[in-house]
């Protein structure tokens, strides 16, 4: 079972990225995706606009999301960590 904290980790994480995706990571992918179909040849992409202009929340957004979801999966991670060696241990006790 996951705990409150790191499932609020991760749902914070993925709200994150569904503004980030909202503000700019949409336009950042298209940015993305039509900079590999100019350059057919080579690095050539002087027909895509290099400096898109994104609002302040998706730098931070995007930031934050991040720093959130590897918190939540380290957090993930330990838990596990912990339940794997608390069995062990119980399962070791037993025997003896």
């Amino acid at each position: 079972m996951i705990r409150p904290l790191t499932g609020a980790l991760l749902l914070t994480a993925t709200a994150l990225f569904v503004v980030w995706y909202f503000v700019g990571g949409k336009q950042e992918i298209q940015w993305q995706l039509a900079f590999h179909r100019a350059a057919p040849s080579g690095w050539d992409y002087s027909r895509v606009d290099r400096y898109p202009n994104y609002s302040p929340l998706y730098r931070i957004s995007f930031i934050g999301g991040l720093v959130l979801l590897v918190t939540g999966i380290v957090r993930v991670v330990l838990d596990l960590s912990r339940k794997m060696r608390k069995a062990m241990n119980d399962r070791a006790s037993k025997a003896n």
